[in-house]
């Protein structure tokens, strides 16, 4: 079997999306038999958990300072200044010390391959060293499109020149010089090769995100709740949705009792809730362990999903595998194009609506009688939906990645 080095600025124990992610894969294969040594970062805020379990003897930290804990809004600007800075800096004191731990790595254990995940953008300019020092098999994983600049509105977000341009050059050359792509959509894909003008799609590889291992039972927290977990940021919060939920809950007033939010708000959702009087209605719980998140929406109506409101999404976010993965029907709030509707379109498994009020209602009204008379077989929870997040089927598809340019 393959020997990898997987590198990543985001590993556990960051409670972190992307670290969940690639600690995910990093079992997966592990699983499926191969040996896997990971160079990641650790934040001077992670090393107490670190130091408690949860480093392994293959795995080499490299540590850095978490500049976002607890700051003021004038730090959080120049922090954000400062990770512009580091992203298009192939020669910064993380991806150097990271470059050195990995040349050690690949000479002690004859690992084959090197798979880079972002973001951040760091671990590939690890893999741009790397590749230009030494023969190595790169894969180049994006767990999303990058630079924001590449993204549709809203996300193509105003940045200080000339760091779009920068970031645009430096990606050019990790998609020209990697031997993969991999990406978990295939929208992904095709507006990375439009915007970077870089033919990718004969090296491209479409997999999705692993899904969380799904808890045992469901709490009552929520019960009667749709929930959404994970942090809502201001680009997805929907006024529709919020006006679905107060128009659904006058007609079931015994059977939704709202929507509850686990995990970070942005104030845009917490001012527009309040604006509408809703503060009776929507609850917002805060970050949790994820496992104790995911009971909460295991008990609830239905979890849901929420992405901006825009033509095409090229995102394929890492809560609708968890979702998928706990077998309750999804409320997906997402556009006409993504890979969230096409996925529940073809296997099932919940209901893709636009940020329409109707729309949104409807799905809302359907899940109620669902919950309300679970044999009528209204809308299954699909378990081929499932399936396909299942961490047995994902580390597969990440192995034939690996053997395919071996």
């Amino acid at each position: 079997m393959p020997c990898i080095l997987v590198i990543s600025r985001l590993f556990r124990p960051s409670p972190e999306a992307h670290a969940l992610q690639v600690s995910n894969v990093v079992d997966a294969l592990r699983l499926e038999g191969m040996r896997v040594y990971v160079v990641a970062g650790l934040a001077d805020t992670e090393q107490l958990a670190c130091d408690l379990g949860h480093a392994d003897p293959d795995t080499t930290y490299i540590p850095y300072k978490n500049r976002w804990n607890g700051c003021t809004l004038p730090q959080r600007a120049w922090n954000r200044l400062c990770d512009e800075i580091s992203s298009v800096n192939p020669m910064s004191s993380w991806v150097s010390a990271a470059v050195g731990a990995c040349e050690k790595t690949l000479r002690d254990s004859r690992a084959s391959i090197v798979v880079t995940t972002s973001t951040p953008f760091e671990s590939h300019c690890v893999g741009l060293r790397l590749a230009q020092q030494m023969r190595i098999k790169w894969i180049a994983s994006f767990s999303d499109p990058w630079p924001s600049k590449l993204l549709p509105f809203p996300y193509n977000t105003r940045q200080a020149w000339p760091f779009p341009l920068a970031q645009v050059w430096l990606l050019r050359q990790v998609l020209r010089r990697c031997d993969a792509v991999h990406m978990p959509s295939p929208y992904g894909v095709e507006l990375v090769e439009q915007a970077s003008k870089v033919p990718i799609a004969h090296k491209s590889w479409t997999i999705p995100h692993i899904g969380c291992a799904a808890p045992c039972g469901g709490s009552s927290l929520a019960s009667g709740c749709l929930v959404h977990v994970g942090q809502l940021t201001p680009h997805r919060v929907s006024r529709p949705l919020l006006e679905a939920v107060r128009n659904a809950s006058l007609s079931y007033p015994d059977r939704l009792t709202g929507l509850t939010c686990v995990g970070r708000v942005c104030k845009q959702f917490t001012h527009l809730v309040s604006e509408m009087r809703l503060d009776g209605l929507v609850k917002i719980v805060g970050s949790l362990p994820q496992m104790e998140a995911m009971s909460i929406a295991k008990g609830s109506l239905a979890p849901v999903v929420i992405e901006a409101d825009m033509p095409m999404s090229p995102f394929l976010p890492s809560k609708f595998a968890d979702y998928a993965a706990i077998g309750k029907p999804i409320l997906a709030v997402t556009p006409r194009t993504s890979g969230i509707r096409d996925y529940l379109t073809q296997y099932g498994g919940g209901y893709a609506v636009g940020h329409d009020v109707g729309e949104i209602g409807e799905a809302i009204r359907r899940l109620i009688e669902q919950n309300s008379a679970p044999s009528s077989g209204v809308l299954p929870a699909s378990d081929r939906l499932r399936e396909l997040f299942s961490s047995h089927r994902v580390g597969r598809q990440y192995a034939d990645l690996v053997c395919s340019i071996l």
